[in-house]
């Protein structure tokens, strides 16, 4: 009976390798990396976010729990079960109106459908709550004639 590479021999038992379930939080001043062993517990790692190119800020803290472990990134990546990528600079983005001015491309007979404002309201039926800032103001809301079905069938090809 051969033993898979994934599998050591100690005595008569067979021990597979440790594996890693890792996660990043990609935020806007630090990158957070935690990792899960499947024998080792919870590892973290905080590192300094890089705007200009946010994989600089992944690669280190990746690197820098792999070299905790003794392990070469390509090793530790290699052991991976599940790596999840999850970023909050959107949001704060969002949050904080300080993205690009963004334009938005509609169907026609739909350019005001999103100040109809039929969304989340902590109290629907208070009048006085004020509503959030529109995303895109109507001047950059452009209409195009299109139309796509539900089931993803184009039904009018863009204009």
């Amino acid at each position: 009976m051969s033993k898979s590479l994934e599998e050591k021999s100690i005595g008569e038992k067979e021990v597979a390798k440790e594996t890693w379930r890792v996660g990043i939080d990609v935020g806007g001043t630090f990158t957070d990396v935690v990792a899960v062993g499947s024998r080792s517990g919870i590892r973290i790692h905080k590192t300094a976010s890089t705007p200009d190119d946010p994989s600089v800020g992944v690669l280190a803290g990746v690197s820098a729990l792999a070299e905790s472990q003794g392990l070469t990134v390509r090793e530790f990546l290699s052991a991976c079960t599940h790596f999840v990528h999850g970023t909050t600079v959107a949001t704060n983005t969002l949050l904080e109106g300080k993205g690009a001015r963004t334009g938005m491309l509609v169907t026609r007979g739909f350019r005001d459908a999103i100040e109809i404002r039929r969304g989340f309201r902590e109290n629907v039926w208070d009048y006085r709550t004020p509503w959030p800032d529109v995303l895109v103001p109507r001047w950059l809301r452009r209409p195009v004639t299109e139309r796509v079905l539900k089931d993803g069938r184009i039904e009018a090809e863009v204009d």
